[in-house]
């Protein structure tokens, strides 16, 4: 595991714990010094983790006479360096120090300045062309075909208020019920095949218009997968819940995916404002009442039945949520750029 510690004002690392534990008898390294490593949200001393071990181990000393000697030899000879701590120290008891130790180290992601805040104009421009498309087709199938469809919902109708009436019990009630659903439909399809039949180039418009708006659909789903994939990857070096494949993954799993959609999105909002709040960055927090509702209208969206009445709120929250992530990650993803940038021109 690799550590990064504070040496005066400056950063130091990536660093093994072997690299760490051969600075300790020079006193470059003792249980007061900052460390962090990735996965931590904050600086510690050293004596607050589990580097509190290498203090613990026998060290070596180094004598006046300049010879160095182990330090279970130096307490048989009296003879103690005075830098070297001695293991029966209650190191344990340390207590944080009252400074500022900079902030942790920033991983290397980054995305090129703006692409993250146009995948969320590309997500409204598709998403807003799916509406129209749909709109579109739904007219056009209502003007084509509306009442071929209309006769056969009332004939559906009628069917059920009958059976009501009847016997429920009786299995030929049942069966006869059946088979009147099925005659209807397919006098439904009979219809309609007649009146394309008669129609010209006109009878594929709605079809035309039912690929377009799906095919846009699936466009601005994979921009807003992308966006969450790239919001995860970059909070990656802080203390995030889930890795960026896991979180677009496990959306596909069906059912499972009514839980893990407030992993993969609610979780998200709170782990990217932790993260900006510990690095100071300035941008507009992600709001977590988006999320939510994104996470919790996602549910009924999805059930055939409700998605008419729900999709416009889905919708609504969504887009919103959209730009609102956008312009937390371009912050973020800028803030790494310009600490990459720095580290440069210091070494």
């Amino acid at each position: 595991m690799q550590w990064f510690y504070m040496q005066g004002n400056r950063q130091v690392g990536p660093l093994e714990e072997t690299e760490l534990a051969a600075l300790i008898p020079s006193g470059q390294f003792t249980p007061q010094t900052p460390v962090w490593r990735k996965g931590m949200p904050d600086w510690l001393i050293a004596g607050q983790t589990e580097l509190l071990r290498l203090f613990q181990e026998p060290q070596p000393v180094r004598p006046t006479s300049g010879i160095v000697i182990r330090s279970d030899d130096a307490q048989q000879q009296g003879s103690f360096h005075e830098d070297t701590p001695s293991p029966q120290q209650p190191t344990q008891h340390l207590q944080p120090q009252p400074m500022f130790y900079g902030q942790p180290p920033m991983s290397s992601v980054v995305y090129p300045q703006g692409s993250i805040k146009k995948i969320a104009k590309l997500f409204f421009i598709c998403s807003s062309a799916g509406i129209v498309f749909f709109v579109v087709q739904s007219f056009l199938f209502n003007h084509y075909f509306g009442d071929i469809v209309t006769e056969a919902n009332e004939k559906q109708e009628a069917l059920a208020e009958h059976a009501q009436n009847a016997n429920k019990w009786e299995q030929q009630n049942v069966q006869h019920q059946q088979e009147e659903y099925l005659k209807i439909y397919l006098d439904m399809w009979k219809k309609l095949h007649q009146r394309m039949e008669g129609m010209g180039s006109e009878k594929y418009l709605p079809v035309i218009f039912s690929f377009l708006y799906m095919g846009f659909f699936i466009v601005a789903l994979v921009f807003w997968l992308v966006l969450i994939y790239r919001c995860w990857n970059l909070i990656q070096d802080g203390a995030p819940r889930t890795t960026p494949g896991a979180a677009v993954g496990l959306l596909f799993i069906p059912f499972y995916n009514y839980f893990w959609v407030f992993v993969a999105v609610a979780d998200l909002a709170k782990g990217m404002n932790t993260y900006v709040s510990y690095r100071n960055i300035p941008t507009t927090p992600v709001s977590t009442g988006l999320a939510f509702a994104h996470s919790f209208l996602f549910i009924p969206t999805s059930i055939i039945c409700c998605t008419v009445f729900f999709f416009p709120f889905f919708w609504i929250a969504t887009t919103l949520l959209v730009f609102n992530l956008a312009g937390c990650a371009e912050a973020i993803s800028d803030a790494k750029q310009s600490d990459s940038n720095q580290d440069i021109n210091l070494s």
